[in-house]
């Protein structure tokens, strides 16, 4: 879905700026 791609990327965004992995829901 959209939603979950913009998820992911955000999340990707946030895990690498917090130096930690990302958690990414895949929908």
């Amino acid at each position: 879905s959209e939603a979950g791609k913009t998820y992911d990327y955000n999340e990707g965004v946030k895990a690498f700026l917090e130096k930690r992995k990302p958690t990414f829901k895949g929908e």
